[in-house]
């Protein structure tokens, strides 16, 4: 599953709509929308306030690290 989806998944689960996720993490409507359509990839600053006001959390980790 992907950014897009994770979060379109969980803001439904929660019963909420996208503006209620947006004043929630300080973004605009659109950008909400265009997350979730996949219009647009989020920057990270923007990914981790909208994954967290949805009581989640962004971790990035390294897929070409070899140990």
């Amino acid at each position: 599953m992907n950014i897009k989806e994770t979060i379109k998944n969980r803001r439904r689960r929660l019963s909420m709509t996208q503006s209620e996720l947006a004043k929630r993490a300080g973004v605009h409507q659109s950008c909400v929308s265009k997350v979730e359509n996949g219009t647009t990839d989020p920057s990270i600053s923007v990914a981790v306030k909208i994954v967290s006001a949805l009581g989640l959390e962004l971790i990035i980790t390294d897929r070409h690290d070899n140990k």
